[in-house]
């Protein structure tokens, strides 16, 4: 059962050649799991009050930003801004995923962009980040009882039963990124980017353990994770005119310390949860291309294909455990073509039928305890 509500409240002041942009929002997500109450411990008794509800998260979000943009000339254009964001989140149910969590951000940015010619433009931004997160402690003494039946020692049911522990993390980043718009003539176009990136770890990467119905797997966070840094390139090189375009996206991400979900090759002590998996970080590479081609026939009839090829791997000491990263998504092409109907008739204009293919190879390029997924095509059409 899930209701989201969201309200925003946006407003851009003029100031001759210069704006102020202020955005205020708020975001209620709550998400409850219901399932007939279910013993996964023999000594579990059902909660006097909702005994059937497993699952219940509650995410309140809070977000201010502001951007003040002021053009110096046809040539120069700077903007500055802030931004503040506050989350909640609480839970409830017979059953345990996620901690209750506060979090918190504040960043400051500053963003140039010089036009050197109709042809040619730079740009550069730049981004300080302090975030803070506070998770809740979590301790399940059912579960503690339920190991201590099932032969663990203390120290080992009370390490499990300690589902989520207190923890008060801080963390802060200053990052930028450069970029160049090149217009060869009318036709040819190339985008260029080139900087870093950060991440902090989420509430779940940090503090979740428990089973993940919608994915079937115990799912365990590390409090001890850092935030995510790396360095990031991308070009994009396009080519259009009249009926026809075409793009190449080639991009490449490099992560001292990639944040991933890792298939341990251990059973849970969890009851009903097979293989733990655990969010880790390793040094790690993220690469690939997107070719995009679009076609349109007798001002009617409108192809397209995309292609996408990923290649992505950990990086350790031992080039020989070097296996690509856990969840990746095959190499695909999706292949579409619609037909314009009554484009003379000015009741029924942009009016397509259409049919798509998204056609996926074997993904055979796997981490460690995952298992090969077949190819498998997708057909779709549509009015």
């Amino acid at each position: 059962r899930v209701n989201h509500f969201k309200v925003i409240n946006n407003n851009k002041i003029y100031f001759d050649n210069d704006y102020l942009e202020v955005l205020l929002g708020y975001q209620k997500n709550k998400r409850q799991e219901w399932s007939l109450f279910h013993t996964h411990y023999a000594n579990q008794e059902p909660p006097a009050v909702d005994p059937n509800l497993e699952l219940n998260f509650e995410l309140d979000t809070y977000d201010a930003q502001a951007k003040y943009t002021k053009k110096f000339s046809s040539r120069h254009t700077t903007a500055v801004g802030v931004q503040a964001k506050w989350q909640e989140n609480s839970i409830g149910g017979f059953n345990f995923l996620l901690p209750q969590y506060t979090s918190n951000n504040f960043a400051a940015f500053a963003t140039h962009e010089f036009k050197y010619s109709n042809k040619l433009l730079y740009s550069l931004g730049m981004r300080y980040d302090k975030n803070s997160i506070s998770i809740g402690e979590h301790y399940d003494p059912t579960l503690y009882d339920y190991l201590i039946g099932a032969g663990q020692s203390e120290e080992e049911a009370s390490a499990y039963a300690e589902r989520s522990p207190d923890v008060d993390k801080d963390f802060g980043s200053f990052n930028v990124m450069a970029g160049v718009r090149y217009e060869f003539n009318p036709q040819w176009t190339l985008n260029a980017n080139a900087g870093t990136n950060f991440r902090i770890p989420t509430a779940i990467e940090l503090g979740a353990n428990g089973i993940h119905h919608g994915s079937f797997r115990h799912e365990q966070g590390d409090v001890n994770l850092d935030p995510e840094k790396g360095w990031v390139a991308d070009a994009k090189l396009s080519y259009a005119k009249k009926s026809f375009s075409w793009a190449v996206n080639p991009y490449v991400y490099y992560f001292s310390n990639y944040i991933f979900l890792k298939p341990t090759g251990n059973f849970s002590v969890l009851p009903h949860s097979g293989q733990l998996f655990k969010y880790t970080q390793s040094e790690a590479l993220l690469s690939g291309i997107e070719m995009e081609v679009e076609k349109t026939f007798f001002s009617k009839l409108r192809t397209l294909a995309i292609a996408e090829y990923l290649y992505n791997k950990q990086i350790t000491s031992d080039s020989s455990r070097n296996y690509p990263l856990p969840f990746t998504p095959a190499n695909n092409l999706f292949l579409e073509a619609g037909y314009t109907l009554f484009n003379e008739n000015k009741s029924f204009q942009g009016v397509e039928v259409y049919a798509n293919a998204r056609l996926a190879m074997e993904q055979d390029e796997i981490a460690q305890g995952e298992k090969i997924t077949p190819g498998y095509e997708l057909f779709g059409a549509g009015l």
